[in-house]
């Protein structure tokens, strides 16, 4: 009797999908971006969007992410001296590049609205990447 109730529920049932075949193929993650400048800072500015590091392209990248970083700490010194090292800063952005204006200039660079470009990815559909320029960052109180 229990086998042949086995094998009644295996031949009405089928394995679980759990729903992200059917919204995102098979790829579990997939992004398709422009060149990035050799010896360039990447920073992800936003979250979520640390995925897409995977899928850059470029010769000796820095990556650093900004979000939940404390102000005047001195993991945020370090993200501003590493940045500021690297000749070219891209930033990888999710929303509007407007948003970023009074965060980005204390870690040495501004994202320039005019140069973003979609990075193309079917998990989320507004990540930006954008040139930046350095900007002197203000003066910060040493950390304590």
């Amino acid at each position: 009797m229990a086998g042949v109730v086995l094998i009644a529920v295996f031949a009405v049932s089928s394995r679980p999908g759990w729903g992200r075949l059917r919204s995102f193929g098979s790829a579990v993650f997939e992004a398709r971006s422009p060149e990035i400048p050799s010896h360039a800072a990447v920073v992800f500015v936003t979250k979520p969007s640390a995925f897409a590091a995977a899928f850059l392209k470029g010769e000796d990248l820095l990556f650093a992410g900004l979000a939940d970083v404390p102000d005047r700490s001195r993991l945020a010194q370090e993200i501003a001296r590493r940045i500021g090292s690297r000749p070219t800063v891209m930033a990888i952005i999710l929303g509007a590049p407007t948003a970023f204006g009074d965060l980005t200039p204390a870690f040495g660079f501004r994202v320039q609205d005019q140069t973003c470009m979609p990075l193309l990815s079917p998990n989320q559909r507004d990540l930006q990447i954008c040139q930046c320029i350095k900007v002197a960052p203000p003066n910060q109180a040493p950390f304590h």
